[in-house]
């Protein structure tokens, strides 16, 4: 029963309009699929969820079971839920939702609640008004990369708002979600929003003085909390109880002294200068920073080496004493990694510099670091155009250097000849990751890429709303990206197919509701067919199972809801008669959402699949993209790489596959203009 992944099943209950289900086993990460069946029920009803058999909810599982009420609030679905065991019913106390529990749920006020998952991804939690003037949110998880998706819904908050996040279940926070957090909050600031941050750990609130966002702390506690001094080297704070999870925090920003005489420049310089050389660095050795000889009059150049993270600080101090009114440049090429508290530090050194009238100028940095300063804003003080240091390390030493950081060891084969010498600049690459939680896996990929063909990447790494303006996909030199896009691809603007991944096909399943009483796709002339989106592989491929029979696809209204589960909403809620659904998605359906649905027809056309594109100006790309992709499979790094991705190998698309592919995106233009 510990283990045991949640099931639901339905009983019968004495009751008008109201129905009963009992839920079994825990309620976790895995048990959205399960949960999932109940977003169908139908508007005003009574739902009762039996809790007797579920042994245990962590913060994930509750996140979801958040959602699925309020979801049935919004459709005037009357919600109870019965015997709770106490942990749980302490955990509905504390989100706000004891008015659901019902009487023979125990009191649960001395229960203890449960931690979150230290790897959770995050959650929010929304109060009951979501118009309300002052709202509280609370934040479930780890906030890292993927929070971006996460938090898009707090960029639709109306002006003018007082906002509070309650960081009492997150855990940690990387430089990426700090990057995310950053960008929410100068977004918040520019809408007018009052922002408000409480119950931060004792970490988080170290890294929020480090980046200069105390400001947003609560001090509703202040009167009861006692001020710390502070150092500039060992950031502290005041709790107002002797938890880990300290409610409220008095924090005082530290002053760094102004630093910049002759004397201390000096001081920087030799200290700098007998930083050890690159490739004799690893991970213990933190940052040094290296004085580069001054060829340009008021500029001075710095090489860091090494990681920038909370140990650097003393490090990058010596960077204080740069004269104002000058120009700093600061060479990037050697530095491996920047974690959060290394990204504060720099924070507050860019804002001093600012404050004294230096001009800031980054170059030489990697794809990680480049992702890291686009996300939090520091782009301005890239200088992309200047030309490396001369002691710049080569593509091939720099993988070898910058392993620690991906997972990766360095190579042990060289798959195919660094083709560098062919042009010098970055590659632009475009990758669709097609499902969000594939982001990093495809930075992974991406760093295996740039090792093996000895080249750097601009990279476009991209998925639905996350993207943020990206370039014309037109214009790139390597794109990876899904079937439709590639067959357009192909027919506007002569791309090149270069390889597939093994066994990842996009086929349809059409779909009625089971009880439908009609039985074969010409009964359906002038009904409503649900997917969503008209610019899918699986929408063409669906129109074409129609056009096989006597049902014309063109007398169909046809829906698109943007989300496979908002289009399997509206067929069993009767509002649509088909439904287009991507096969992959139909086969993870729990049997109860299988048993409510009757397949009509399904395609295995395997020829609508995802794959790299090269484009003609890049023609010289294609061979070597080839090699390096199909011997992935050789190596340790290469195998990770697929491994993550949940790819086996690849292969090359033959003529006939791409022709098959091209004549369905060509019938579907045929289809617009009918």
């Amino acid at each position: 029963m510990h283990n045991a992944k949640l099931t639901i099943q339905q009983n019968t209950i004495n009751e008008p309009y109201a129905q009963l289900f009992t839920l079994i086993g825990n309620i976790d990460s895995d048990s959205q699929p399960a949960l999932r069946n109940l977003y169908t029920l139908p508007s005003n009803t009574t739902t009762e969820l039996n809790f007797s058999q579920v042994n245990s909810m962590n913060s994930i599982g509750l996140a979801e079971l958040l959602k699925l009420i309020e979801h049935l609030q919004k459709n005037n679905i009357t919600v109870r839920i019965t015997s709770a065991n106490q942990t749980i019913g302490l955990m509905f106390n504390q989100t706000g939702l004891t008015h659901l529990l019902n009487q023979d749920c125990p009191n649960a006020s001395t229960a203890q609640p449960t931690t979150p998952n230290a790897t959770a991804m995050l959650q929010l939690v929304f109060p009951q008004d979501r118009q309300a003037s002052s709202q509280c949110i609370q934040l479930i998880g780890n906030i890292d990369a993927s929070a971006a998706e996460t938090f898009l819904p707090l960029y639709q908050i109306a002006k003018q708002r007082h906002i509070e996040l309650d960081f009492s279940n997150v855990e940690r926070i990387n430089s990426m979600g700090l990057a995310q957090l950053l960008q929410l909050f100068e977004h918040w600031q520019k809408q007018q929003i009052s922002i408000q941050v409480s119950h931060l750990n004792r970490m988080i609130s170290v890294l929020f003085k480090m980046t200069g966002l105390t400001r947003f702390i609560s001090d509703a506690a202040a009167t009861n909390s006692t001020t710390l001094a502070t150092t500039a080297q060992t950031p502290a704070f005041t709790p107002t109880s002797t938890a880990d999870k300290v409610p409220h925090y008095v924090i005082q920003t530290p002053t760094l002294p102004p630093l910049h005489t002759a004397h201390h420049l000096a001081l920087a310089a030799h200290a700098a200068q007998s930083a050890q050389p690159a490739h004799q660095l690893t991970q213990e050795h933190g940052l040094q920073i290296k004085t580069v000889h001054q060829t340009e009059p008021n500029t001075h150049h710095f090489e860091l080496i090494g990681i920038i993270d909370a140990t650097a600080l003393p490090c990058l101090q010596s960077l204080w004493a740069v004269p104002p009114y000058t120009t700093a440049q600061l060479n990037f090429a050697q530095v491996l990694r920047v974690n959060s508290m290394g990204l504060a530090q720099l924070l507050k050194l860019f804002e001093y510099w600012q404050e004294q009238h230096i001009q800031i100028q980054i170059i030489n940095t990697n794809r990680m670091i480049g992702i890291l300063f686009k996300m939090t804003g520091l782009t301005r003080f890239l200088a992309n155009n200047i030309e490396a240091a001369p002691t710049a390390p080569t593509p091939q030493h720099r993988a070898q250097t910058a392993a620690p950081t991906t997972g990766y060891s360095a190579p042990q084969h060289t798959l195919t000849p660094p083709i560098a010498a062919l042009n010098s600049e970055k590659l632009n690459v475009w990758i669709n990751a097609q499902r969000s939680q594939h982001i990093q896996a495809w930075q992974f990929f991406s760093t295996y890429l740039q090792q093996h063909l000895g080249r750097t990447f601009n990279l476009e790494l991209i998925h639905g709303t996350a993207t943020e303006h990206p370039k014309a996909i037109e214009t790139m030199d390597i794109v990876y990206t899904n079937p439709f896009v590639a067959a357009q691809l192909q027919l506007t603007h002569h791309f090149q197919p270069c390889q597939r991944p093994l066994n990842q096909f996009e086929e349809v399943t059409v779909l009625i509701r089971a009880d439908d009483t009609r039985q074969t796709l010409e009964d359906f002339q002038h009904s409503t067919c649900a997917t969503t989106s008209a610019n899918t592989t699986v929408y063409l491929q669906g129109r074409v199972i129609l056009e096989e029979h006597p049902c014309n696809a063109n007398t169909l209204n046809y829906v698109l809801t943007g989300h496979d589960i908002k289009a399997l909403q509206l067929l069993l809620k009767g509002k649509a008669d088909i439904l287009f659904m991507l096969s992959q998605t139909y086969q993870s359906l729990s049997s109860l959402s299988k048993k409510s649905l009757r397949i009509l027809g399904q395609s295995d056309t395997q020829c609508a699949y995802p794959m790299f594109l090269t484009a003609p100006q890049s023609m010289h790309l294609n061979t070597a993209l080839h090699d390096v992709l199909l011997n992935m499979g050789l190596n340790s790094q290469g195998r990770q790489a697929l491994a993550e991705l949940g790819f086996s190998g690849w292969s090359k698309p033959s003529h006939e596959e791409c022709a098959q592919l091209t004549q369905l995106y060509t019938r579907f233009n045929a289809h617009k203009t009918s």
